[in-house]
């Protein structure tokens, strides 16, 4: 078969559009054809964007509301019907929180109850939500900064999602009492209206101010180094000047124990003549 045949062939495999009936309406090929060998393929487009692929998330332990908030889009991305994210979700269950859901589904059937999405969330943060016992507005009202303003903001953020009734003049208020009084003075200077707007200048002044630091004492250490080279140089001067002295001083001190020594040799030679010439012989 020469190559014009195999053309002709490979082209009569392709998908025809069938010919309407009278008065029926042809729906368009909405398929890719690919061509491998004598293999067809096809791809059919679907719909709308593509949709986004996300990895359930699991949980064993940690923050029930991250979870959930995650969880949450993940419905949401992917249309998950309500009446079935109850069992798509306890899948991701692991550990501790696998034998909690394993206990409680027990319980729900022992009492004939069916759990929709609203009775698992409900039990699911009474079980691993914060415990109702600790006074959360309490803590939030009196945060502290102690370290770096990102831990501040981060905590302040965690506490803030776990009560419920502040107002945002309340919040900002609270926010900008707690942090240090250099920053206080800041931003009640700067006036901000908003907790965002106020953490974020938060920020912004903490890292003008540590750079600002960090020039300073780069400035005051080449300073430092000046003056004292300088000393060094004066100490030098005043150590040769010293040395000087002490040896002049020195020579000094050589030049009157020779002095000293020939004397007393001198002495000692005339009181040796006298004796040699004996006793003066009188007239």
């Amino acid at each position: 078969m020469d190559d014009g045949s195999k053309e002709d062939a490979r082209l009569d495999r392709r998908p025809r559009d069938q010919r309407p009936i009278y008065g029926q309406r042809r729906e368009p090929w909405r398929g890719v054809v690919e061509y491998k060998g004598d293999r067809r393929r096809e791809r059919h487009h679907s719909q709308g964007p593509r949709k986004p692929e996300v990895d359930f998330p699991h949980f064993n332990s940690g923050d029930p509301h991250e979870w959930l908030d995650k969880v949450e889009h993940y419905f949401q991305a992917y249309e998950v019907a309500r009446a079935n994210r109850v069992s798509t979700a306890c899948i991701y269950l692991d550990g501790k929180a696998n034998s909690w859901w394993r206990w409680i589904k027990a319980q729900y059937e022992q009492d004939d109850r069916q759990m929709g999405w609203t009775a698992f969330e409900r039990e699911f943060l009474t079980q691993w939500g914060p415990s109702p016992i600790v006074n959360h507005h309490g803590q939030l009202a009196k945060l502290k900064q102690e370290g770096r303003v990102s831990i501040y903001i981060e905590e302040f953020r965690r506490l803030q999602i776990l009560v419920r009734g502040w107002l945002e003049e309340s919040l900002l208020g609270t926010f900008i009492e707690g942090l240090k009084p250099w920053l206080v003075r800041e931003l009640k200077l700067k006036r901000p209206q908003r907790l965002t707007k106020a953490m974020r200048m938060a920020e912004i002044l903490k890292d003008s101010y540590y750079s600002d630091k960090k020039l300073f004492k780069e400035s005051s250490g080449s300073k430092n180094f000046k003056s004292e080279s300088n000393k060094d140089s004066w100490k030098g001067k005043g150590a040769i000047e010293d040395s000087s002295k002490k040896e002049s001083k020195d020579v000094k001190k050589t030049d009157k124990v020779r002095v000293s020594r020939e004397n007393q040799k001198g002495h000692v030679l005339q009181m040796r003549g006298e004796m040699e010439q004996g006793p003066s012989v009188l007239d």
